[in-house]
């Protein structure tokens, strides 16, 4: 039998492992690795995939990680030992997670989706040599990434290390920023010079004086106290209707996951957590009280309702006392101790969307020049959701653009300038599509170095990989948006779009189901992914009814006009089919099969096989021109 040719080429290989791990198993095995499955997925695993890297194995102190680039590769493992050391801050020695990473820029063998060779190696040897809490690099990674960072690199010389031959020149990395000092020559004074400065700190003598004697009119006037930021929230406490420890409890532990869940899941609430927890409930001043340094107070009421608990919350204006929305959630279950993950996060949802709406309310009425960047963003996004048009996500655009420019790092405003350029691939006949990846693959990739946490953004990059090609790190994107969002029904449909884009709707169906289940009241966008994935299968029926409902819900969406046109033909109703055709007409006129295609949603093999059979073929037969 003929070997197999392997595969070689260059890459970057980080290895890290848990310094002190077999004392940390003895001490705690359980808590040691709960706290370790927690490092991975919000320290590691974000870092790692944020600078286009893959995690190739993983054992339970450590793992592999294969990077494009040298440069790639030293941003994520600083990224990693920066925020080990700030989780780190406050834990005894004893107890402290601390990894070793080693660094190389080398040739590897690839076998399968595992790697192998020199390049790896001399890695490994580099991890053994680091410090807990360091980095250690090959002279390789020094060449290509010196001067592009702002790390120091400490040559530590050259050393002999098991298994390879040749001396290995090591450099650690100093994780503080670099300071440059610059030397200035003394300076000459004259006679008559040091006479005029000797008069000069005299007379500043005088004048600090005199106004230490009047200090009670310079502090007399009251300087305005500044607004607080937009979009910031305190949460106050949740009162309990009924008496009980094991309600106030409940109550207690509610209004802490509340606070969890807007902390890490809906970042685009700036969260007060030091006023929210200073808050005290009761008194007519107690909306100021609690909501110091916030624009708004989130205030709960819990009461018991059958097998489970009402929720009455409100969200006050904290600077006027007024009122500025209010709801009523069930909780189904009645044990403190299991409380409904899904309930909460559509409560959470809930509040973070009336904060949205309140504070627009408010920006709207201001002028423009007058906005900072995240109110911009606001008046932005109010210009769009009039109505969904390419006119109004030209204007949205415009003003994220103004917002960019006041604070170029302003994450909600890259966040939303990748859902412009993504709309705009949707509803433009004619997109330019070489662009609209580019800035696409640009809005989301800044974002997500600026904030790895946001689960949305993780969602925007797997479509911004997708449309690059590159569907393994896709999916490992959206994979890491449902780990930090796992009871948002919209990431598993966000998920199911991939599905139908790699050429496995059947696996997209099984995941809209799940998103019906938690969240059904809202079935737009779950609905259009079905429709999709049922004519992918060649189920005409079933695509119609998916593609009818969605069609309802949004008359204009000419993408699921045209899903209609293709199962109505399949399934032989050639009368709909001509009348979902005029529909599309009418939207947008001589529209072609070759446009359809330049929009560029999927280059898969198994998508393209499956679109060619049962949609284009479809829309061929009803009359849809080919160009």
């Amino acid at each position: 039998m003929q070997s197999p040719v392997l595969t070689r080429r260059l890459a970057a290989i980080l290895i890290a492992d848990v310094a002190g791990y077999s004392r940390l198993m003895e001490r705690d095995d359980t808590g040691t690795f709960a706290r370790l499955r927690s490092v991975r997925d919000e320290v590691v695993d974000p870092a790692i995939l944020s600078h286009d890297g893959r995690i190739v194995k993983t054992a339970g102190d450590g793992f592999l990680a294969e990077f494009p680039s040298a440069l790639a590769a030293l941003r994520a493992a600083v990224q990693i030992q920066r925020e080990m050391a700030r989780r780190n801050a406050d834990v005894t020695a004893e107890d402290r997670i601390d990894y070793r990473i080693g660094l190389n820029l080398g040739d590897i063998m690839i076998d399968g989706s595992d790697i192998a060779g020199d390049g790896v190696n001399v890695a490994s040897r580099l991890e053994s040599l680091a410090e807990p809490g360091g980095i250690c690099v090959s002279g390789s990674v020094r060449e290509q990434v010196h001067g592009q960072m702002d790390v120091a690199f400490v040559d530590a010389g050259e050393q002999h290390v098991k298994n390879i031959e040749r001396p290995i020149r090591i450099y650690r990395i100093s994780l503080q920023p670099k300071i440059v000092l610059v030397r200035q020559r003394p300076r000459r004074f004259t006679p008559a010079t040091r006479l005029s400065i000797v008069g000069a700190v005299f007379a500043t003598i005088v004048v600090a004086s005199a106004a230490l004697l009047y200090r009670s009119d310079l502090l007399s006037p009251k300087r305005p106290v500044p607004e607080p930021p937009a979009m910031s929230l305190a949460v106050g406490p949740f009162a309990a209707a009924d008496s009980g420890a094991q309600f106030a409890q409940y109550a207690a532990a509610l209004r802490q996951d509340v606070v969890t869940g807007i902390g890490s899941v809906e970042r685009r609430i700036t969260l007060r957590r030091d006023d929210a927890d200073r808050g005290s409930s009761g008194g007519s001043g107690a909306a100021q009280v609690i909501g110091r340094g916030a624009r708004y107070t989130l205030k709960g009421e819990i009461r018991r309702a059958g097998g489970g608990y009402l929720v009455n919350v409100s969200l006050i204006d904290a600077l006027s006392s007024t009122q500025a929305w209010s709801g009523t959630f069930a909780l189904p279950d009645a044990d403190a101790s299991n409380r409904s993950p899904v309930a909460i996060r559509k409560l959470i949802a809930a509040v973070a969307d009336a904060v949205e709406a309140a504070e627009t309310r408010r920006v709207v009425g201001l002028p423009i020049e007058r906005l900072d960047a995240t109110e911009l963003v606001l008046r932005g996004w109010a210009a769009f959701d009039v109505a969904p048009t390419l006119a109004n996500a030209h204007a949205a655009e415009r003003l994220f653009d103004a917002a960019l420019r006041l604070d170029p790092h302003h994450v909600r405003a890259l966040r939303e300038r990748a859902t412009i350029v993504d709309f705009e691939n949707d509803v433009d006949p004619n997109p330019d599509h070489q662009r609209i990846v580019r800035e696409f693959d640009d809005f989301s990739a800044r974002a997500l170095k600026l904030d790895s946490g946001d689960p949305v953004i993780w969602a925007y990059r797997s479509i911004a990989l997708a449309y690059r090609g590159r569907w393994n790190a896709a999916l490992e994107a959206i994979d890491q948006a449902i780990r930090l969002d796992p009871f948002n029904p919209r990431r598993y449909v966000n998920k199911a779009w991939l599905m139908n884009m790699t050429g496995r709707p059947a696996d997209a169906l099984a995941l809209i189901a799940k998103a019906m289940v938690m969240e059904p009241s809202n079935p737009e966008f779950p609905l259009r992914m079905a429709c999709e994935a049922h004519l992918l299968l060649g189920e005409a029926r079933d695509a119609i009814e998916a593609c009818e409902k969605a069609s309802g819900l949004d008359p204009g969406d000419w993408i699921v006009h045209l899903f209609l046109v293709a199962a109505y033909e399949n399934a032989a109703e050639t009368t709909k089919a001509a009348a979902a055709r005029a529909a599309v007409d009418r939207i947008v006129p001589g529209y072609t099969i070759a446009q359809l295609r330049a929009k560029g949603y999927s280059d898969h093999p198994a998508y393209l096989e499956l679109a060619e059979q049962y949609w284009y073929a479809g829309l061929r037969k009803a009359g849809i021109p080919e160009a």
